[in-house]
This record gives structure tokens, C-alpha cells and sequence, in this order.
């Protein structure tokens, strides 16, 4: 979580399967956050864009999800989309 007080939170999930869950029980977008903790850029987000209180209501609408770098392969590049 990021920010103050419950209306300025950030309430990121970190697990794939439950933020499905969740956006089919509440009707909601999933919105993903792709971060790695030695990515300045990221850091800048976390620090600047995730603490402004516009974007903290923004992003409270839809079911937030933030992956890690830990994530890496959870999309293989060289799987088919048929």
C-alpha cells in the first residue's frame, strides 16, 4: 500500500489468480503495475505518481495489481496466441 489514510492508499494486490478473482466479483479493470526494485523510472513512479491523491482515486476503481521483476516469466515470449 502507498499513501495515507484508507481514501489514499494504493491497495496493490501481488497475486495474479486473486486480482482475476476480484475483478470478476466486483466488475472492475485490472490494472497492472510492471516494476522492478533496481528500475529508476519505477522508483520515480512509485515516488511521485503513486503518492499524487488524483491518481490514488483513479486507480482505486479498478482491482490493482503491481508484479515484481521476480515475475519475469510469467509471459513467454515464445508461446503461440492462436
Amino acid at each position: 500500500m502507498i499513501g495515507f489514510g484508507q481514501d489514499q492508499e494504493i491497495n496493490w494486490g501481488e497475486n495474479l489468480d486473486l486480482a482475476f478473482d476480484s475483478a470478476s466479483i466486483s466488475n472492475k479493470i485490472i490494472m497492472i503495475e510492471f516494476m522492478a526494485q533496481w528500475c529508476p523510472p519505477c522508483k520515480k513512479m512509485e515516488k511521485e505518481t503513486f503518492s499524487n491523491e488524483r491518481v490514488i482515486k483513479k486507480l482505486n476503481e479498478f482491482v490493482d495489481l503491481i508484479l515484481n521483476n521476480q515475475f519475469k516469466n510469467l509471459i513467454d515470449p515464445m508461446s503461440s496466441c492462436d
